[in-house]
Parts: structure tokens; sequence; C-alpha cells
């Protein structure tokens, strides 16, 4: 086995890629392709963050404020179509549902009565356990069901 050259070892890299504009580019009320437009576009230029430094600290708030707006194309027109048939079907409107009635004040009689009605038992096989067991569920079960629990 020792005889056996070692096989080379592969090297992986990420290819570069170009990447084609589908949509076409729209300035003003005519419509551009990308490959016909000759003329520097402001969208088209790389930003670099340094630039964006340099530009905040000598201008300020005002040079963010006018930075160029994005040329709208074909997926805003789309997104627009699909806002106004999403509004005109109903799916933006907010219905408001009335409120139920909550089941939380029967949850506690039903609590209130059988515990207590344990612990009457209990009261009577052992006083002193029954007693406190009152005192003690009977304020947990308020404390727990008035103002812990939130209203179902």
């Amino acid at each position: 086995m020792k005889d056996e050259p070692e096989p080379p070892r592969k090297t992986y890299q990420f290819k570069d890629k170009e990447f084609e504009r589908v949509n076409r580019k729209v300035t003003g009320n005519t419509a551009v392709t990308p490959g016909a437009q000759a003329s520097k576009d402001v969208n088209d230029t790389p930003i670099d963050i340094r630039d964006l430094y340099r530009s905040a600290e000598s201008k300020g708030a005002a040079a963010l404020q006018s930075a160029p707006v994005p040329v709208e194309n074909e997926v805003h027109e789309i997104l627009r179509e699909n806002a106004a048939r999403a509004h005109a079907a109903g799916f933006n409107d907010i219905k408001i549902r009335p409120k139920r009635k909550s089941k939380r004040t029967r949850d506690y009689w039903f609590l209130f009565s059988t515990g207590n009605l344990f612990l009457l038992l209990l009261l009577i096989f052992n006083p002193m356990l029954g007693g406190v067991g009152l005192i003690v569920c009977n304020l947990m079960l308020v404390w727990i069901m008035w103002f812990v629990m939130d209203d179902y």
C-alpha cells in the first residue's frame, strides 16, 4: 500500500459568473434594453463603502437624502398589480371579531366547588390539614385564575 503514490490534491474555487439583466430598464417613458444604453447610468456604477463614508463626512445628511433613486422596472409593475388585486379581493381588510364570552368564571366555580368539597372531607378526618388546605388552595386558586391567567 505504501508503494502507491498519493493522488494529486483537488482544489476548489468559485468560478466568475456574469449576471444577466433580464428586466428592461425604464427611463422616462421609453424602455431600454441593457445592451442598448450607451451612456453611464447612475445605478450601473459600483458603490464602495469608502465613498459612502467620505460623502457622509463631507456633506452630512444632505448627501444621503440626495442619493439617486433606483430606476423602476417590470418587477415594480408586477408588485403594484399584485397589491391592487389583493386590495380589490379584500385581503387587506381588517375584520374585528366580536369578543367572546369568557369561560374563566365557569372554570373558577367548578374548581372552587370540587376542591372545597374534597378539602371539607379532609377537614373531617384531619382538621389541621383540611383547614390549612382550604385557606391555601382558595387563595392560590383566586391568585392564579384572576391575576396570573389571561381571559380565555
